[in-house]
């Protein structure tokens, strides 16, 4: 009898509430449903292990250091300094990652973000075919031709968008796009939701779910809610996943938000575990990138759970909802314009439940797990079978 089919995933991150987290999580947990042996490696302890282990997921943390995510957006300089701060810790994450392949022998060895990629030509081991996710565009030259040769040395490369596919240009593939599976946030009663993060039951509420760092751009809706009525709530749902950027940033928007005259009405939510009752509170998501985003998985999030968009038209998100009638685009970086399609939407009833009705028949289909299982397990099977017949 044969065995079912093994696959190892290698994931650098250690906190469940990312976006690539939150993905891989969606992945495995279908992929365990459908009888595939996983496990997954992750750069450490965390939420993740303990989220993967109360899914009956195998886990496995590997040695943890010193890491500076934020760097690879503070120039070539920053690059470098993370760089050499981080090879001692993926020395000792590629010995035990070698031992660990040995061990279990998985078929595939699929890794899930930048730092994991770097270890892909070790990671061929027993005959284990690698297969490796972007999920996130390269801020320079200098972060992409290394680890484009690195990346290329895989088996078959998936991309989350098209627009994280050709930022990567990749020589030896031809990369599948596979867009990232979403989970349909539970769904929440809006009184209770509203109980819970503390907003009047009457409130227009506006809320924005990301990590703090700068190119979220959580200070342009701090400026557009300046000019929003008095009934209307922000709440700004994140926590400091990218360190000491993510600290000072955040007290960046804090200062911003102690001078505005809308001070008492914006909810500073930390790091929420259940983002569901966070969008069963709201009336709109505000996406307000101000650098092109691969993704943007709050606003697919936010649609499943009837909740219109209003986003930056920066990158893969002014590409999705161009012409959705659940979404507004503005253009990123323009507080003035993110301001006035809140003003016109806590101003139209009407026109707000119009864009909530039409928002949970946007994408069901397209972010289901289901067909984000089906097709990677056409691209293991391509690779297995001939690594040059990966599908398109």
């Amino acid at each position: 009898m044969t065995r079912p089919l093994r696959v190892l995933f290698v994931n650098p991150g250690t906190e469940a509430q990312g976006g690539a987290e939150r993905s891989l999580l969606g992945l495995v947990t279908g992929l365990r449903a459908w009888g595939v042996d996983v496990m997954v490696a992750t750069g450490g302890e965390g939420s993740l292990v303990r989220e993967l282990l109360a899914r009956s997921i195998p886990a496995h943390a590997l040695p943890s250091g010193r890491f500076r995510p934020a760097a690879r957006f503070g120039g070539q300089v920053g690059k470098l300094t993370a760089v050499a701060l981080s090879a001692p810790t993926l020395a000792r994450q590629a010995t035990e990652l070698r031992r660990l392949v040995r061990a279990w022998q998985p078929d595939i060895v699929h890794t899930n973000g930048l730092r994991a990629h770097v270890l892909t030509p070790l990671l061929r081991i027993r005959g284990a075919r690698v297969v490796v996710t972007l999920r996130d565009i390269p801020q320079s030259a200098l972060e992409r031709e290394p680890l484009r040769l690195v990346v290329d040395r895989a088996d078959a490369v998936i991309a989350n968008s098209r627009l994280t596919a050709a930022s990567w240009r990749t020589n030896r593939h031809r990369t599948v796009v596979i867009d990232n599976p979403v989970e349909p946030p539970t769904p929440r009663p809006r009184a209770e939701a509203r109980r819970r993060l503390g907003v009047p039951p009457d409130a227009f509420v506006v809320a924005n779910l990301a990590h703090f760092h700068w190119l979220k751009g959580q200070l342009d809706l701090v400026a557009a809610a300046a000019s929003l009525s008095e009934s209307a709530h922000v709440l700004l749902a994140g926590g400091d996943l990218y360190g000491d950027a993510s600290t000072a940033y955040r007290a960046e928007v804090e200062a911003a938000v102690a001078a505005s005259p809308a001070r008492e009405r914006i909810h500073f939510l930390g790091m929420v575990d259940d983002v569901s009752w966070v969008y069963g509170a709201a009336d709109v998501v505000a996406h307000c990138s101000v650098r092109p985003e691969s993704f943007g998985r709050t606003i697919v999030e936010a649609l499943l759970a009837g909740v219109p968009v209003v986003s930056s038209d920066a990158g893969t998100p002014g590409e999705l909802l161009r012409g959705c009638s659940a979404a507004w685009l503005y253009p990123a970086g323009d507080h003035v314009a993110l301001r006035n399609a809140l003003v016109r939407l806590g101003s139209d009833p009407q026109l707000k439940n119009t864009m909530a009705a039409a928002a949970a028949a946007w994408a069901p289909t397209r972010y289901s797990i289901r067909v984000h299982i089906e097709s990677c397990l056409r691209v293991y099977t391509a690779v297995l079978r001939c690594p040059e017949s990966v599908p398109d």
